[in-house]
């Protein structure tokens, strides 16, 4: 057992040492708290905690009261309760307008259902043997390796700084050629998303990822994004109950981080279940976008059947709502898909704007600097 024991320390002291190196080289693993900050291999200023069961409350409130990204780091579940929740209340308070991150460097899902708080850091860094799988505990960011995950979340705290400023290549304009012109055909949205987004950037972040979404974040013009999209190519992005609670969570990290949403909407519907939750989660999920207090941007790319439609965005408070020639709203799509159009939704008022989707660009653009604009 004891030897088992120095064997489990030893691991994560290891994948300690790779994260920290790779995250920021020079930077010392055996600190509790950095002070001065840390600067990552991208040049972000970012407060770092290691083992959070040490970590003092005055420290977290000196930490808080710098301002910067927080990077929380924990080698095992046994961090997790109940120092987690003691920094929680500080880090979830509203205090800290930067995002805050922890960091699971363990690939182990023991215990970790449950102990993560809904008030809690804003991002779910993990291990994960197979970084492409859906990772069963509630993690938005994985990776194979520590080296990976600290790149990982570099990028991602890139995508959340604004990524970089530049405008986009006049052959990365052009989004038609990625999406069919008949309305309800299937289509992989990641390539639309990263032609959209600048120098293709898009950084995938769900806390439980579902399949008929795709959400993240990315930058245009410099300025940070969170996405929202429909995966058309899976069961034209109908909507599942996970689907609505995973909008629900994803649009109270955007409402904290204060960046703008756009919200790219096709899909055929919501796959209604029998379930006691399912009222309740559906109220959620409009109160989630009908409250949210940043910009929202909503493109009808395609289909918005039924209910989905508000739930992302659509007629929901949207600052302006366009649509490409081939978007369609039907109440319901059984009887009235058939004889939908674009012209439907701007009979009704629901788009305000019809676009080629070469102009997305331009429109997206023009949205980003009006909005930046008033902001300040």
């Amino acid at each position: 057992m004891t030897d088992h024991a120095e064997s489990g320390t030893v691991i994560a002291r290891t994948r300690l040492a790779e994260f920290i190196e790779r995250l920021a080289p020079g930077a010392d693993p055996t600190a509790l708290a950095t002070d001065p900050p840390i600067r990552t291999r991208q040049g972000h200023p970012v407060s770092l905690l290691t083992r959070c069961h040490d970590v003092s409350q005055a420290r977290l409130r000196h930490v808080i009261r710098r301002g910067l990204p927080v990077i929380m780091l924990a080698e095992d579940t046994a961090e997790l309760d109940p120092p987690l929740r003691d920094a929680s209340g500080w880090l979830g308070s509203g205090a800290l307008a930067a995002p805050t991150v922890l960091v699971l460097l363990t690939d182990s899902d023991t215990g970790l259902q449950g102990l993560l708080p809904d008030d809690g850091p804003d991002l779910t860094a993990r291990l994960s043997h197979d970084a492409q799988s859906v990772p069963a505990g509630p993690a938005e960011l994985t990776a194979a390796s520590p080296a990976e995950l600290a790149d990982v979340i570099d990028d991602a705290l890139t995508a959340l700084a604004g990524g970089v400023k530049a405008e986009p290549a006049a052959a990365e304009h052009k989004l038609a050629d990625l999406v069919p012109v008949t309305p309800g055909a299937p289509y992989a949205i990641e390539p639309v998303l990263r032609r959209l987004l600048d120098q293709g950037t898009f950084i995938p972040a769900a806390g439980r990822p579902v399949a008929e979404l795709a959400t993240g974040f990315g930058s245009y013009a410099g300025v940070p994004i969170a996405v929202l999209a429909s995966r058309p190519d899976h069961d034209h992005g109908r909507l599942t109950m996970a689907g609505i609670r995973q909008i629900s969570r994803f649009l109270a990290l955007v409402d904290r981080l204060g960046i703008p949403l756009l919200s790219v909407v096709d899909s055929a519907g919501i796959v209604w279940e029998a379930r006691p939750d399912t009222l309740e989660g559906l109220r959620d999920g409009l109160l989630a976008i009908q409250n949210l207090r940043v910009p929202k941007y909503v493109l009808l790319a395609g289909d918005a059947f039924g209910t989905v439609g508000p739930l992302m965005g659509v007629g929901m408070r949207a600052d302006l709502v366009s649509a490409w020639p081939r978007g369609r709203i039907a109440a319901d799509p059984d009887v009235d898909a058939a004889g939908s159009s674009v012209l439907t939704a701007a009979r009704a008022g629901l788009a305000l704007d019809v676009i080629h989707p070469d102009e997305t660009h331009t429109w997206l653009r023009d949205l980003v600097a009006l909005t930046t604009e008033a902001l300040g």
